[in-house]
């Protein structure tokens, strides 16, 4: 494919669409692109696949991009350029779909930052034009092409998004049942959601990542690797539930800041917080163990953040715990400064390896350990600063552990004071160009 022009820091976005004669394909992209998602439609044999790169230096591009497959097919595909992107964490959220018909609906992916740019594509198996996006979507895309074995129809737009409840439904209008297949994408902006107040400006919190681990029958270890890309000055949390265990070694310049025991099961919540030096950067794994003769149950995870104050990243924790419940909510919150709310469940679970979360907010991490006596937990986040005196009730978090404690915690990140360079405009397709 020929490339579309970019400028440095921008993200490209490759909208594949190949005949899948009734079986996936393998495509094999060009090194540094990176696949968001992939789908079949079983009734027009058609295979859908969404990849991007972050481009760092345009001038050093190739002028053409090669993707390979694992056998003959006929393909077709869109290449689109965007502006305005954050280079670091490009991609808020992103989701796909197929259908058998000649409608498919696009569920909008999560909006972590509040200002995230959607992008959506869509395919149908016919060769004339005239779709359409619901939800007052921007078209940037519609063309068709192929042969006679195969005739594909592309399209595709975008928009503002403001909140991850709405869906975007293409249609196509068509004399015969065609196969559909669809992919949407919420770009991160740079700068986005910069929050004034008076005249200071402050970062948004960004979520990272996360590393899980959980013990086994003989094991009383957690072993957790750092996201890629962890900078000096990121802020990590680590959240465990064992029984009611003490450490005999965490790694080096860790410290255990709040702790909770569960009212009558025999299990505690423990919370580690540290802002990461050179040597957190450097490691490839924080390892921490249990003492007390633990030998299970203990599970943990650790979610990474960018824009934390580094001088104070928590302004506000709170801790409740409710006994023999199916589900609770986190404590209210109160701030005075710009914050990131940041919620977590742990349960003593039995016969159970995972919470059942059906509420609001922005899940990050649900999962658990395996036994006779499992614990597990959930964490979720606001998704957006909430200016000083803006507080929380809390998040409602109802689960299936019948007959469990549990432990629910909330954390306010303080948002840091950044110069005003920091903010900037929301992504803006720059080009486009479609090739059969």
């Amino acid at each position: 494919m020929t490339a579309p022009v970019m400028e440095d820091g921008c993200i490209v976005l490759c909208w594949m669409v190949l005949n899948a004669l009734q079986s996936s394909r393998t495509i094999t992209p060009p090194a540094g692109w990176t696949l968001l998602d992939g789908g079949d439609s079983s009734a027009g044999s058609i295979q859908g696949a969404l990849f991007y790169r972050v481009v760092m230096d345009a001038a050093s591009e190739p002028s053409t991009y090669s993707f390979d497959f694992n056998g003959t097919v006929i393909a077709a595909a869109h290449m689109v350029s965007y502006s305005g992107v954050d280079p670091d964490f490009p991609i808020s959220d992103h989701n796909g779909s197929a259908g058998a018909g000649t409608s498919v609906t696009i569920v909008t992916p999560s909006v972590v930052q509040g200002h995230d740019w959607g992008v959506y594509f869509a395919a149908v198996k016919d060769n004339a034009t005239g779709g359409s996006f619901t939800n007052n979507r921007t078209e940037r895309l519609d063309t068709a092409g192929g042969n006679a074995t195969l005739s594909l129809y592309l399209s595709s737009a975008d928009s503002p998004e403001s909140s991850g409840a709405k869906t975007t439904t293409f249609t196509y209008s068509t004399s015969g049942p065609q196969g559909s297949v669809a992919a949407g994408v919420t770009l991160n902006p740079k700068g986005s959601n910069v929050l004034y107040v008076g005249n200071t400006p402050y970062t948004d919190v960004t979520y990272m990542g996360k590393s899980e681990d959980f013990g086994t029958a003989s094991t009383d270890t957690l072993v957790f690797v750092p996201v890629a890309g962890l900078r000096v000055g990121d802020l990590i949390i680590m959240n465990a539930g064992t029984n009611q265990a003490t450490w005999s070694s965490i790694p080096t310049g860790w410290t255990e800041t709040y702790r909770q025991n569960a009212p009558t099961d025999t299990f505690s919540d423990h919370v580690f917080i540290r802002i990461a030096d050179e040597n957190d950067v450097a490691a490839s794994s924080f390892l921490f163990i249990a003492s007390g003769g633990i030998t299970a149950p203990i599970f943990g995870a650790m979610t990474f953040w960018r824009g934390a104050d580094p001088k104070q990243p928590v302004h506000f924790q709170g801790v409740s715990t409710q006994t023999n419940t199916t589900g609770g909510t986190t404590p209210s919150g109160t701030n005075t400064v710009p914050v990131f709310w940041f919620y977590t469940r742990v349960a003593r679970n039995p016969n159970s390896t995972k919470i059942t979360y059906t509420g609001a907010g922005y899940e990050r991490w649900d999962g658990g350990n395996n036994g006779a006596v499992a614990y597990s937990g959930t964490f979720h986040d606001s998704g957006f600063l909430t200016a000083p005196g803006g507080g929380t009730g809390g998040l409602s978090m109802p689960g299936s552990a019948t007959g469990a404690d549990c432990i629910l915690r909330t954390i306010g990140i303080t948002a840091a004071a950044c110069p005003p360079a920091v903010t900037g405009p929301n992504p803006q397709a720059i080009v486009r160009a479609a090739r059969w």
